[in-house]
C-alpha cells in the first residue's frame, strides 16, 4: 500500500474514531525511524505507529505491542517522554488534505499544549514536536542549517513550501486538460501524479482505469472532464467520511489495499476498515531493531572471515614447493665451485629447475636462506590447511547464526543468537549498552512434534542442534539435516524401529523448512543413523560430520507442517 494523502486522510479519520480523545501512556522507538505511542482512549489500549521517513513512511494503528529498540535512547525520544508522556491527545488531523502532513494535538498538565507534527513525505520526512507559538522543541532527524527551511530547535516551524499543483477536491478541468496536452506522450498516471496534489501512482492508475477502462493509457488519450469527475468522486470520502476500503490477497494475507474500491487490479474485495489491513499487509516486526543490529554484526563478521579465508588461501604453498627448494639448495652447495663470476643462474642436473643466483651473496649464504625458506614452507603446508579448515567452520557457523537470527520468534531466541555470536569472538565487542531494563526469560527448548508413534525433535538454533543430536538423540535414532545448507538438526526418536515412509518424509520436510532452503521448491536432506554423526574437534556448536548417510529429495513446505504437538519436560511445543 502507498501512504499517499488520500490513504492518510482515511487512516487519520479511522484512528481518531477509534482512539481519540485519549491519553499517552507510553512512548517507545522500535527503530531510529519509527515512533510508537501507546494511547488509552475510548476504554481501550491502542498503539499508534508513526514512521517518519523512508519507504514505509506513514501512520496507522497496529495490533502488535511494540518493543523498544537497541542502544541508547535518542534525544527526540527523551524529549517526547518529557513533554508528551502522560499528555492528553485530543485531535488528529491533516492541516491540508492534499499534503502528507499530520498533526496530533497534545495537552500536558505541566508543559501545556504541544503538537506532534508529522511530515510523512517519504525519504525527506521528519517528525517535529512544537510548543507555544509553533516553536520547534525538537525533531526526529536533525535538520542542518543552510537548507530551504530553518527547522532548528527554538525556531518557529515553517510549513512545506506550496506546490504548483491542483487540488483533487477542486480539480479544475481547463488546468487538467492543459497538463494532459503538455504531457500527451507520457503515461496518463504519471501525468496525474505530476499535476494533482496528494496523488500516488496506484491511485493515479485507478483513476485512469475508471476513466478509460485501461490503466496504461497515454495522457493525450484521456478525457479531461471525465478524469476530473473520477478524481472528485474518489476524494469525496475526505469530506463525507464514507470510506469503502478494499484489499487484494489470498490465504488470509493481504498483498495490497486501498481506501477505495480497487478496480484496475483483479481479485479485490471490499473491507469494513483500512486500519486492520495494514497489520496483515506488512506486520511490523517487534524486534526489528534488535534483529537489524545482530544482522549487521554477523554480516561484518562474515566479511572479515571471508577476507581471512582469501588471505589464508594465498598463503598456502604449492604442493612440493618446500622439497623443490631444498633440492635446489643442495645442488647449489654441491656445484658452488663451478659458479663463475657474474653468473646469474645455475643449471641443475635434475628437474628441480634452475637456481637464480643472488648478487652479493655467497652460495653458502644463499643456500642457508633457501633451507630456511623451505622449513617455513613446510610449516605453512601444515598450519595453513588447518587454518583454512577453521575459517571454513567459522564461515559455516556464521551462516547458521544468520539463519537462527531470521527464524528467531522472540527475544530469548534473539538473545541466544547474540550470546553465541559473542562467544565466538568473531564479531568484536558489542556497541549495545550493557545494562538492559529487563532480563529476558530463558529460551525455549527444542521443538517437539508427534507423528504416529514417534517423537520428532527440531533444534531452534545452533546450540540446541547439539542438544537435539547428542543429548536427546540415541545412537539408533534417525538424524536429518538439509544438505550443504545451514539449518536445524531433526531427530526421529525411533530407537532402531522401522520408521514409516510418511513419517520420514514429514521429518525431512521439517528439516528443509527450518533451513536456508525455506522458500525453495525442492531440497536435498541428509538422513543418517545418529551413531554415524560425529562432532569434530574444536567445531562450533551444531557442526557435525556424517560418516554414512543417504540424501533424500523432498518438497519444501510453504508453512510448517501442522503436526500434533508433544509436550515434555524442558521442551515446548511448536509455535
Amino acid at each position: 500500500m502507498q501512504f499517499d494523502a488520500l490513504a492518510l486522510n482515511c487512516l487519520v479519520q479511522e484512528t481518531a474514531a477509534r482512539a481519540l480523545p485519549g491519553r499517552i501512556q507510553k512512548i517507545v522507538m522500535p527503530d531510529p525511524r519509527s515512533l510508537v505511542l501507546e494511547l488509552y482512549g475510548r476504554g481501550q489500549r491502542h498503539w499508534l505507529r508513526i514512521t517518519g521517513w523512508g519507504p514505509e513512511c506513514g501512520l496507522y494503528l497496529t495490533e502488535i505491542r511494540p518493543r523498544r529498540g537497541e542502544g541508547p535512547n535518542q534525544p527526540f525520544l527523551e524529549l517526547l517522554r518529557k513533554y508528551a508522556d502522560g499528555a492528553g491527545a485530543s485531535a488528529l488531523y491533516l492541516p491540508d488534505p492534499d499534503e502528507r502532513v499530520v498533526c496530533l494535538a497534545l495537552a500536558h498538565r505541566e508543559h501545556g499544549d504541544q503538537t506532534l507534527l508529522c511530515e510523512l513525505t517519504g525519504r525527506n520526512g521528519n517528525l517535529f514536536l512544537l510548543g507555544d507559538g509553533n516553536h520547534i522543541l525538537g525533531s526526529l532527524r536533525r535538520v542542518p542549517p543552510g537548507t530551504t527551511r530553518d527547522l532548528r530547535p527554538r525556531q518557529p516551524y515553517q510549513p512545506l513550501p506550496p506546490r504548483d499543483m491542483c487540488s483533487p477536491l477542486e480539480c479544475p478541468v481547463p488546468r487538467l486538460e492543459a497538463a494532459l496536452q503538455v504531457q500527451a506522450g507520457a503515461p496518463g498516471w504519471r501525468a496525474l501524479t505530476a499535476t494533482v496534489a496528494g496523488m500516488g501512482p496506484m491511485q493515479a492508475r485507478e483513476i485512469v482505469f475508471r476513466t478509460s477502462g485501461r490503466a496504461d493509457v497515454a495522457a493525450g488519450e484521456l478525457d479531461g472532464p471525465a478524469l476530473a469527475g473520477a478524481i472528485r468522486d474518489l476524494w469525496q470520502p475526505v469530506l463525507t467520511g464514507e470510506w469503502s476500503p478494499s484489499s487484494i490477497g489470498d490465504n488470509g494475507g493481504v498483498t495490497t489495499c486501498a481506501p477505495y474500491p480497487i478496480r484496475h487490479l483483479p481479485g479485490a474485495k471490499p473491507e469494513p476498515e483500512l486500519t486492520p489491513l495494514l497489520s496483515r499487509l506488512q506486520p511490523p516486526d517487534p524486534y526489528a531493531e534488535v534483529r537489524r543490529n545482530l544482522r549487521t554484526r554477523i554480516g561484518k563478521a562474515q566479511t572479515r572471515t571471508g577476507r581471512r579465508l582469501k588471505g589464508a588461501a594465498r598463503d598456502l604453498p604449492e604442493p612440493g614447493a618446500a622439497e623443490r627448494l631444498r633440492t635446489q639448495a643442495q645442488w647449489l652447495l654441491a656445484l658452488q665451485h663451478s659458479i663463475e663470476a657474474g653468473q646469474t643462474e645455475l643449471e641443475t642436473p635434475d628437474d628441480c629447475g634452475p637456481v637464480a643466483l643472488v648478487p652479493g651473496r655467497t652460495p653458502v649464504q644463499q643456500a642457508e636462506a633457501m633451507f630456511k625458506r623451505a622449513r617455513k614452507l613446510e610449516r605453512a603446508a601444515e598450519a595453513v590447511p588447518r587454518r583454512i579448515r577453521e575459517l571454513e567452520r567459522d564461515r559455516d557457523y556464521l551462516a547458521q547464526l544468520l539463519l537462527d537470527l531470521e527464524q528467531a520468534a522472540d527475544r530469548p531466541e534473539l538473545e541466544a543468537v547474540r550470546e553465541d555470536l559473542e562467544q565466538t569472538g568473531l564479531a568484536g565487542r558489542s556497541q549495545v549498552r550493557k545494562s538492559r531494563p529487563k532480563v529476558p526469560p530463558p529460551a525455549r527448548g527444542p521443538r517437539r512434534f508427534r507423528h504416529g508413534q514417534f517423537i520428532i525433535l527440531v533444534g531452534r538454533n545452533a546450540r540446541q542442534n547439539d542438544q537435539v543430536t547428542f543429548a536427546k538423540g540415541s545412537p539408533k535414532d534417525l538424524w536429518l539435516h538439509a544438505r550443504d545448507h545451514p539449518g536445524s538438526h531433526v531427530v526421529i526418536q525411533s530407537g532402531g524401529r522401522n520408521v514409516p515412509r510418511e513419517t520420514l518424509d514429514g521429518a525431512a520436510r521439517l528439516a528443509a523448512y527450518h533451513s536456508g532452503l525455506r522458500g525453495e521448491n525442492r531440497a536435498r536432506v541428509m538422513v543418517a543413523e545418529r551413531r554415524h554423526v560425529r562432532k569434530p574437534a574444536r567445531a562450533r556448536p551444531g557442526q557435525v560430520t556424517i560418516r554414512k548417510g543417504k540424501a533424500r529429495t523432498v518438497v519444501v513446505d510453504a508453512v510448517e507442517p501442522d503436526w500434533q504437538e508433544a509436550g515434555g519436560p524442558g521442551v515446548s511445543a511448536p509455535e
